[in-house]
């Protein structure tokens, strides 16, 4: 989804309060999104929480 926004790693990671290391991470399923997380990146792609866990 970050790259149909074209938006960078760097990008998102500021527009969601986050390290782009993380958003790395998060892209290769080194690490999971904590819960808080989770709620933001939805609401900032505007899709459902379900979306997002079924997109990843």
């Amino acid at each position: 989804m970050r790259k149909s926004k074209n938006l960078t790693q760097e990008q998102l990671a500021e527009k969601i309060n986050v390290s782009r290391i993380a958003v790395a991470k998060w892209e290769t399923n080194r690490t999971q999104p904590n819960n808080e997380n989770i709620i933001i990146i939805s609401d900032f792609f505007n899709i459902t929480i379900d979306e997002l866990l079924k997109n990843s």
